[in-house]
């Protein structure tokens, strides 16, 4: 085999979908896009998961990528074995409809053997227990019988997403790396073959074939358009072609380590006894020492690549995993004798490796690194109360008369304090104790399950998409149209699972704020199931044709109104959107609603109004933050109603009082400048030539409305914005402040909501005056008054 780099191998794989008629789609962020379900973006099929449903119209029917993927299932291992990392990149083809089996298996076998350069001879597969079709198509490749292994359900079936969807079969390529690999007793059982625990078989391509929809009984039905779903870790086929022992010791994360050893001065390749490592250390090199270089260099990528997609350390969610990693890092560093910060130094290394693939990576370097400094530089100030804490576990163990330390504590210690489990165990044996092994994965596995189920699927959601069709949105030009109604949704409390449609005239909803057709809100638990008619007192969901009402997205709130025939009203109280339909959430005042009906739809005028002020106004705020502060502020969330904009952002501290009268004179500036907003439907690779800003955490299709003022903003944006900055008249910014480490948020107003907040600003001091003067009166007498 041709030992090919990393880089090599990655272009490769592209270029030989791009050939087989594959669109080559771009990695998307680590943040998944519009699914609140996942912490990280997993898998390559993620950024597809809506093709897979049916949910979505598809752009196309194949696909390939190389997406980054961050998994922490496994963090305790990483670092030990030879192919778990935290972050890895994820080779990957897919098929929505288009070729089954055959195809994907001819391609597989045809770009390891003639493209990637693997000895057909040392290729074995598995196939799922019943899968005769994929043994028969495999061996008509070539393989032989000998090569092919049955597995069961735990090893060849993936799927479904959840208690219910789309799964298959699935079969998966390993190399044969060499009888010396295995276990003690591989050589003389005979029986070693894909599937043993040895090292001996490496998987390097799984192929699923997703088939069937799983309902939450279990039992399978054949779905109506197959799909493909593949998986090949890059750093694992680099592994096998590089001729290596660890993933470790590929190409570019070698490079890493390298960055590392020449900083620390300690080589990384065990020594043997007796060889001091460095010079003033006596202690020589251990394997101890390798894994902390192993661990400092996977966390170092994982926390730089998230860093740069935007999501920063935090105490919650995904943030905290990112701090965890930090942590731990920190921790292993110690191992290494880095007692000061130390993984911000090599950011600007790191990223010249990546940055010929990841190009914003160089654009956020310097911010990257200051989040990352300021990280260490507050775990280390924690990090003797964990020491500390450690010490009164062990003491009060010990004064327990109790010879384990107990595996709650050690998660205690590694969820709070992120000390990895196997120090704490290094620290607690030299105390003379044992050390729980099996109660501390049982609190792990607990932690676990929240990333299980993660991948869980909204049923209803995908029936939004599946039978209710998408709606047509014509809010952008007007705020009254007509459309017909194609389906009804009644609400009922999920207390009362045998309310009929009949007798469910259930209070209304004042302030609903549902993500899908389920939800708790603050009267309680509701869930919403198709009806024909909606009457006089229910609550409910109408889906219209077409409607001009702007449903929740991009920070924008949903449009509020009526819907009218007659005198048949429906007081529309939220806008939502589900898979391309736009759902109309609100009461019956009058009349009846029924399937097939013409309704006038009328969106409420001057709360439009103010939305669009506030969220062109939220524009120019990115902009003027962008051109003041630098090119790593990125949008970490917004809100945009009413009555004010709230804007979040990355940025390492807090802003002065001369940067916050900078940026709102930068944004009055350019609204008194009158520029035209133009906006643009772009094919998405054109969209990004033209420098438009994308919001992280939004999902892009295939072509994307572009809103551009002026030469001061361009941004990726579906919502309502005026059509000249001027409309807006002034810009005023409330309050900056930060709603967690490495982000800043800033709370504005625009046009009316401007006048409104000096005229109760000035009322608050008006006030505030006169009750000091009747303190004063009351104090110095009446006499003595000096207001």
């Amino acid at each position: 085999m041709k030992r090919q780099s990393v880089a090599e191998i990655r272009e490769i794989f592209l270029n030989y979908f791009k050939d087989k008629a594959h669109s080559v789609v771009s990695s998307s962020s680590l943040l998944p896009a519009g699914d609140p379900t996942l912490l990280f973006t997993t898998a390559g099929m993620v950024q597809f998961k809506p093709f897979f449903t049916g949910a979505v119209e598809l752009p196309y029917t194949r696909a390939a990528s190389c997406q980054k993927c961050l998994r922490t299932t496994d963090l305790e291992v990483v670092g030990k074995t030879e192919r778990h990392c935290t972050f890895f990149e994820m080779l990957g083809n897919f098929s929505f409809g288009d070729y089954f089996k055959e195809e994907a298996i001819t391609y597989a076998l045809d770009c390891s053997i003639n493209h990637f350069g693997f000895d057909k001879d040392k290729i074995w597969v598995t196939v799922y227990t019943d899968d005769d079709e994929a043994e028969k198509i495999w061996l008509s490749k070539g393989i032989p019988k000998d090569r092919i292994t049955r597995l069961g359900k735990k090893d060849n079936f993936w799927g479904p997403a959840g208690d219910s969807g789309a799964c298959g079969p699935c079969s998966e390529l390993y190399l044969d790396r060499g009888i010396e690999k295995g276990g003690p007793n591989c050589a003389t059982s005979g029986t070693c073959r894909p599937g043993c625990d040895c090292d001996r078989f490496l998987e390097f391509w799984n192929i699923v074939f997703n088939q069937f929809n799983q309902d939450t009984e279990g039992n399978l039905q054949p779905l109506k358009q197959t799909g493909i779903d593949t998986g090949s870790g890059l750093e694992r086929v680099a592994l096998l072609l590089q001729g290596v022992d660890s993933v470790y010791d590929t190409d570019e994360l070698r490079k890493i380590i390298s960055f590392y050893e020449e900083l620390s001065g300690i080589p990384y390749e065990t020594i043997s006894s007796g060889v001091q490592a460095r010079r003033n250390d006596t202690k020589p090199i251990t394997d101890n020492r390798k894994t902390a270089f192993r661990v400092v260099t996977d966390h170092i990528r994982s926390v730089l690549f998230s860093i740069g997609d935007g999501i920063y350390p935090d105490r919650t969610g995904r943030g905290y995993v990112i701090r965890r990693l930090i942590r731990r890092a920190t921790l292993f560093g110690r191992k290494l004798n880095f007692r000061e910060p130390f993984l911000y130094k090599l950011v600007d290394k790191v990223v010249e490796i990546y940055k010929p693939r990841y190009p914003e990576l160089g654009k956020n370097a310097s911010a990257i690194a200051k989040t990352i400094l300021a990280e260490e530089e507050l775990f280390l100030k924690t990090l003797e109360l964990g020491l500390e804490k450690i010490e009164f576990l062990v003491q009060k163990t010990k004064s327990a008369g109790k010879p384990i330390f107990s595996g709650a504590d050690a998660f205690l210690l590694y969820g709070t304090y992120g000390f990895p489990a196997e120090m704490t165990e290094e620290i607690v044996l030299e105390q003379g104790l044992g050390f729980d092994k099996e109660g501390f994965q049982e609190e792990l596995e607990k932690d676990r399950q929240v990333s299980r189920e993660s991948w869980k699927v909204n049923k209803i959601s995908l029936m939004t998409g599946q039978e209710t069709g998408k709606t047509e949105f014509l809010g952008y030009s007007s705020v009254l149209e007509k459309g017909n109604i194609t389906h009804l949704f009644y609400r009922f409390s999920r207390s009362s699972d045998s309310i009929s449609q009949k007798d469910s005239k259930l209070p209304p909803i004042e302030q609903p704020e549902l993500r899908s057709l389920g939800n708790k809100d603050e009267m309680g638990s509701y869930d919403y199931k198709p009806s024909s008619t909606l009457k006089e007192g229910q609550s409910g969901v109408i889906v219209l044709n077409k409607t001009p009402f702007y449903p929740e997205g991009g920070g924008q709130v949903g449009d509020t109104g009526f819907l009218r025939q007659g005198k048949n009203v429906f007081k529309v109280l939220d806008t939502q959107k589900e898979n391309d339909v736009i759902l109309h959430f609100g009461e019956v005042l009058s009349g009846e609603f029924s399937v097939a009906q013409e309704l006038e739809a009328e969106v409420e005028a001057t709360r439009r109004e103010r939305l669009r002020f506030h969220h062109s106004g939220t524009h120019l705020l990115n902009g003027a933050l962008r051109t003041l502060l630098g090119d790593h502020v990125l949008q970490k969330g917004s809100v945009v109603s009413p009555e004010y904009l709230r804007f979040d952002f990355s940025h390492p501290s807090s802003l002065t009082s001369e940067e916050i009268r900078k940026i709102e004179s930068w944004v009055n500036e350019s609204i008194r400048k009158d520029f035209q907003v133009e906006t643009k439907e772009l094919g998405i690779d054109d969209a990004k030539k033209t420098g438009a800003i994308a919001t992280f955490g939004e999902k892009y299709g295939d072509r994307v409305r572009v809103v551009e003022m002026g030469d001061v903003s361009v941004e990726f944006c579906g919502g309502t914005h005026v059509s000249h900055t001027g409309e807006i008249g002034y810009f005023f910014i409330k309050k900056e402040s930060s709603p967690g480490a490495g982000n800043r948020r800033i709370e504005a107003v625009c046009g009316p909501a401007v006048i409104e907040t000096f005229q109760n600003r000035f009322a608050e001091l008006t006030e505030s005056v006169q009750n000091l003067n009747l303190k004063i009166k009351s104090e110095l007498g009446e006499e003595e008054k000096i207001f």
